[in-house]
């Protein structure tokens, strides 16, 4: 690694973020995806004298924790939390690692989802500490993982959360918003339905059963009724719940019958459902099937990547401080919801409000020409750094 060297501007300091391969672990099969950024940001609060601390998260990279502490006697606290992780660079049309910046709009994967975020956050944290005074505590969170698991967030809540000097009063996690403070969005829950065959030579299939003949059976019956059903609920700020069967695994040769078929079925899940009442539900329906057609089967379980809801009921206060600031920035203030989830859910399944709030267009995220407007990336900053300003009514 080259010698240390502070970037001059925000700009920069988001090019020299993006110019580092994080593609999430699962993805890449790094497990220490994010090290070498993990470490250049260390460095860059370090010689801004911001106090830094590495949290292990077990087989893989660190989460990486900055404070300021507040110059004043105070309980409030507010965490920053932004991802250092990528979706994959494979495929993309333009050079993922080094920023190209034309009609003031820079180029690269994470330039919208979500190094800019953090790059805002960091130069405001920067700010933040070298100001005369500090109202309140402010925390900057760097978390490993999120594109595909979450597992950095996760660790952080149940392994470090309850173990910070001042837990944390109120939370914005850095996605792209386009700088509108998003107060809920869906969650995620995955799936997996197993269907159980008898294997047998091709040659007499009369011998076997197809677990490929059934799994194909419940599929269409999910597409055909329950997804269809779902368009009756409807969240104000989320909208409607959705549903897809997106990962098919079965058979092991083409000469034998399949004794295996596992599915994936991703629901997403409103602020307003329960992720047990859900399951109960599509359990139901199997268990019809299943009356109808004694040969079948079929095994659903829950999957290690489900992600919580984020629900607008806890964010009030938050939601009249970050206005405040926004009315400062001469950002609308209006609160949103969005269809995706993210790592606030956690955060707010820990009882710490939060609102999603960050730079870009989320139609930017994951494409093979990923941009961001510059004017957006020098808005997050002062708006990150009025939020830090700014205590709650």
């Amino acid at each position: 690694m080259p010698d240390f060297s502070p970037p001059p501007t925000l700009t920069d300091l988001l090019s020299k973020m993006v110019s580092f391969n994080t593609v999430s672990a699962p993805i890449s099969g790094n497990p220490l995806a994010e090290i070498h950024l993990a470490n250049y940001l260390a460095k860059l609060a370090q010689h801004h004298n911001i106090t830094t601390q590495k949290l292990p998260v077990e087989d893989a990279c660190h989460n990486l924790l900055l404070t300021v502490p507040a110059s004043v006697t105070t309980q409030n606290h507010i965490l920053f939390e932004s991802h250092m992780d990528t979706v994959s660079i494979d495929g993309m049309t333009i050079d993922p690692l080094n920023t190209v910046i034309k009609n003031n709009l820079i180029f690269g994967r994470g330039t919208a989802d979500t190094k800019s975020s953090g790059a805002a956050m960091l130069t405001a944290l920067i700010d933040y500490s070298k100001q005369k005074t500090q109202p309140q505590h402010i925390s900057l969170l760097f978390t490993i993982n999120e594109e595909t698991g979450m597992t950095g967030i996760k660790n952080f809540v149940k392994q470090n959360l309850n173990n910070l000097p001042i837990k944390p009063t109120a939370a914005i996690v850095g996605e792209p918003t386009q700088l509108k403070p998003v107060t809920a969005h869906n969650g995620v829950l995955c799936l997996k339905l197993q269907t159980q065959g008898t294997a047998a030579h091709s040659a007499d299939p009369t011998k076997g059963h197809s677990a490929i003949t059934d799994i194909i059976k419940i599929i269409q019956h999910l597409e055909a009724t329950y997804i269809p059903s779902l368009s009756a609920t409807s969240h104000p700020l989320t909208g409607k719940p959705q549903c897809s069967i997106n990962t098919l695994i079965a058979g092991s040769q083409f000469n034998i019958i399949p004794d295996k078929a596992t599915a994936t079925i991703d629901r997403r899940v409103l602020p307003i459902e329960s992720p047990e009442k859900i399951t109960q539900q599509i359990q139901e329906i199997l268990n019809s099937l299943k009356k109808e057609n004694p040969n079948l089967n079929p095994i659903l379980t829950p999957t290690s990547t489900t992600a919580p809801t984020l629900s607008n009921q806890n964010s009030h206060i938050l939601l009249a401080q970050v206005q405040t600031a926004l009315k400062q920035t001469n950002l609308p203030t209006t609160p949103i919801g969005v269809p995706y989830a993210t790592d606030a859910g956690h955060l707010s399944q820990a009882n710490i409000p939060a609102i999603v709030l960050g730079p870009g267009n989320i139609a930017q995220a994951h494409t093979k020409d990923e941009f961001l407007d510059l004017d957006q990336l020098n808005a997050a900053h002062i708006l990150y750094f009025n939020i830090m300003n700014t205590l709650p009514a």
